[in-house]
C-alpha cells in the first residue's frame, strides 16, 4: 500500500484509511476532510483549502463538488431542495429568506462549530410568521442542498404550528437531507447519507432511523400525520431550529 501523504510504501504496522481507497502511515498528523471524510494529502485530495473563518475543506471538494459561495449558487440549491420536498407533498410559505453566513455568525449565537444551518422563525403578535434560513458559506452543493432541505422542514413544522419531541422533529428534518443525498447518486451523496445514521447526537441519528422506518413502511403522508399527532401547539414568538 502506498501512503497518500508521503508516497512511500506502508510496509507494516498501523495505518489510516478512508472509504475512497486512500491509506496513510500512522505516524503522520492525519486530517480528514470535514465534508467527504477523505484523508487530506497531496496524493489523495491535492491538499486542502482554508476559509477566512478558519474552516477548511479538502481541495478535491473545493475543485469538484461546487462549493456554494454566492447567491446564484445558493438560489439554485434552494430551488432544488424545495422542489424535491414539494414533490413529496410539502407546502411552504413564500416569505422564506435564505442567507450565506460565516462560522462567526453561528458562534456569536452560541451554536457549536458543527452547526451548518439554522432556521429562525419569528411570529409577530398579528400572527404573521417570517422565516430566515442561514447556511454556512462554502459547503459543497449537495451538502448545502441537504442542509436547506433539513431547515425547510423546520419551516414546515413552524408554519403548521407543530412542536413535536426533538427526536421526532429532527428525525423528520433529516429525512429531507437524506432525500437529497439519495437522489444525488454520487460517492459524496452516499457518504453524507451514511453520516446521518452515524451522527453522534442521538436526537438526530435515532430520530432519523425511526422516521425512516416509518417512511419506508407507510410513506410521506404517514410521516406528516405522525408529526402532527405527536405535537403540541407552539406559543412562542421566536423559534431557533
Amino acid at each position: 500500500m502506498e501512503c497518500c501523504i508521503c508516497k512511500n510504501q506502508i510496509e507494516s504496522g498501523n495505518y489510516y484509511y478512508d472509504v475512497y481507497g486512500n491509506f496513510a502511515h500512522a505516524h503522520h498528523n492525519v486530517e480528514h476532510c470535514p465534508v467527504c471524510h477523505r484523508i487530506i494529502g497531496t496524493y489523495s485530495s491535492q491538499g486542502k483549502v482554508i476559509y477566512s473563518d478558519k474552516r477548511f475543506i479538502c481541495a478535491y471538494c473545493d475543485q469538484n463538488e461546487s462549493p456554494v459561495k454566492d447567491t446564484d449558487q445558493l438560489n439554485r440549491s434552494y430551488f432544488e431542495a424545495i422542489s424535491l420536498l414539494k414533490e413529496k407533498g410539502f407546502d411552504f410559505p413564500t416569505n422564506i429568506k435564505v442567507l450565506l453566513v460565516s462560522q462567526d455568525i453561528f458562534t456569536e449565537l452560541g451554536y457549536a462549530t458543527s452547526t451548518l444551518g439554522l432556521n429562525v422563525t419569528k411570529k409577530s403578535y398579528s400572527k404573521v410568521q417570517s422565516h430566515e434560513i442561514s447556511i454556512l458559506w462554502g459547503l459543497p452543493y449537495i451538502l448545502c442542498t441537504g442542509i436547506l432541505a433539513h431547515e425547510l422542514l423546520h419551516v414546515w413544522q413552524n408554519t403548521k404550528g407543530l412542536k413535536p419531541d426533538n427526536m421526532i422533529c429532527e428525525g423528520m428534518c433529516e429525512l429531507g437531507s437524506g432525500l437529497v443525498y439519495k437522489r444525488n447518486k454520487t460517492k459524496l451523496g452516499e457518504v453524507l447519507f451514511d453520516n446521518i445514521e452515524k451522527n453522534m447526537e442521538l436526537t438526530y441519528s435515532e430520530g432519523f432511523k425511526f422516521m425512516k422506518t416509518l417512511l419506508e413502511n407507510q410513506g410521506w403522508n404517514a410521516v406528516r400525520d405522525y408529526v402532527s399527532k405527536n405535537s403540541v401547539k407552539q406559543k412562542s414568538h421566536l423559534f431557533h431550529r
